[in-house]
């Protein structure tokens, strides 16, 4: 006030007031234009020397310190003036690029760098949803970040990246199967076909007949089609009835030869109880392991005999199938090849002699799909792995589904394949 009232004594304009004391703009002056007018008339009246009068110079005093006052509320709105400090920007955050987590299979610990913070007011604190290190589940998951600065009120700025885990496709080492054996690889049902009586006798020779849907290659064939999508997994189905481990080990190198297999799968010996000789059986599987091998395949899946319904026509005592499937398993350990030890799946169900047929030698479909799967679950644990990049294209189902009705007594025509 008493410097507004000097700079009025003195004769100093308005615009050199505001000029002292950070510039003035008539356009931005929020002064009332009659204060204006009236400082501007002060100023010159200053100049004449008016005042002469001690009253009317207390009174002039009086209005122009108040109007000074008036007049500092204005000053300083002059862009081209000096000013304060520049306001502070918002809060701009900056997420990492998205992560891509490789040959998982379930969720899994993801961590990542925080996101940078730029602007808003020192300091910023940031968080993310899901936080670095939580666990991510196989696919794509949105992370969100957001920084708060120490503004008041304070002020937020958002930012977002995506963490993939592709899911893990599992694959074979090896897709190409040849499976080698007798009447129970062929598919051989045991039951009469639908020209003789479904009776079971003991001494009348009866036609047996192959379902072609129900076999073991065929069960194990649309297992490994649904599970590795990615892939084209094959099953040779190689049976011969009555074929003895001798006659299986002559065939082995042609048909090799004929079906270029990744791996073996060996199921026979039943009939070398009764064509020659059980002594025949061990050393014969042994070769089957040295010709495969020798030809440069992956692996050799080796199996033990199936049981024997009791009370059956079947003229092996299962004390014979007993010792030589313990021989079977210390063969498998000999060779470290995998064993397919059917006789143990078939004797872990409590009613097994429903898995075999009335014959008391060959499977029913139920007991071939648990051979299918008891060769299928050693596969699984010899020869698959998992990949990520692999685009799966969706479980192809099992191979001619609704025309492989279970044959439970005796079978329409269609479905079967008589082989004597």
């Amino acid at each position: 006030m008493i410097v507004a009232l000097r700079d009025v004594e003195t004769g100093t304009s308005v615009e050199d007031i505001c000029r002292n004391r950070g510039g003035f703009d008539h356009r931005r002056q929020r002064a009332p234009w009659a204060v204006r007018s009236m400082t501007t008339w002060l100023s010159s009246a200053s100049s004449h020397r008016l005042g002469k009068s001690r009253q009317l110079s207390m009174l002039l005093k009086r209005f122009v310190a108040t109007t000074g006052l008036l007049l500092l509320v204005g000053c300083g709105h002059n862009p081209e003036g000096p000013s304060g400090p520049p306001p502070v920007g918002t809060v701009t955050l900056t997420c990492p690029a998205d992560v891509h987590v490789q040959n998982v299979s379930a969720a899994t610990s993801v961590n990542f760098p925080v996101p940078a913070a730029s602007g808003g007011v020192s300091p910023v604190s940031t968080t993310c949803a899901p936080g670095s290190g939580s666990l991510f589940p196989v696919g794509s998951t949105t992370v969100t970040c957001t920084g708060t600065d120490s503004a008041m009120p304070a002020r937020s700025g958002v930012c977002s990246f995506v963490v993939t885990l592709p899911p893990a496709v599992p694959v074979l080492k090896a897709t190409t199967f040849l499976a080698l054996g007798d009447s129970l690889t062929l598919g051989e049902n045991g039951l009469d076909g639908p020209d003789f009586p479904c009776t079971m006798t003991s001494s009348a020779p009866r036609p047996l007949f192959v379902n072609g849907c129900n076999t073991y290659p065929q069960m194990l064939q649309n297992l490994l089609d649904q599970r590795y999508t990615s892939q084209e997994p094959t099953v040779a189905n190689r049976g011969v009835r009555l074929e003895t481990t001798g006659g299986g080990l002559a065939r082995l190198p042609g048909l090799i030869s004929e079906t270029h297999p990744d791996a073996l799968l060996v199921l026979e010996g039943i009939n070398d109880f009764t064509q020659t000789t059980a002594t025949d059986i061990i050393p014969n599987l042994r070769a089957d392991i040295q010709v495969a091998r020798n030809a440069g395949l992956t692996q050799v899946f080796l199996s033990t005999l199936l049981p024997q319904k009791p009370g059956s026509r079947s003229m092996v005592s299962p004390q014979q199938i007993q010792s030589t499937n313990g021989q079977i398993r210390a063969l498998a350990m000999e060779q470290n090849v995998p064993l397919v030890d059917n006789e143990a799946a078939f004797l872990a169900v409590g009613d097994y002699c429903s898995l075999i047929e009335d014959d008391g030698l060959h499977a029913t479909p139920a007991g071939y799909q648990l051979i299918a799967q008891t060769f299928f679950t050693a596969i699984k644990a010899n020869l698959e792995q998992t990949l990520t990049g692999v685009q799966r294209v969706g479980a192809k189902g099992p191979v001619l589904s609704a025309h492989c009705p279970p044959v439970k007594v005796c079978a329409p025509q269609a479905q079967l394949i008589r082989i004597r």
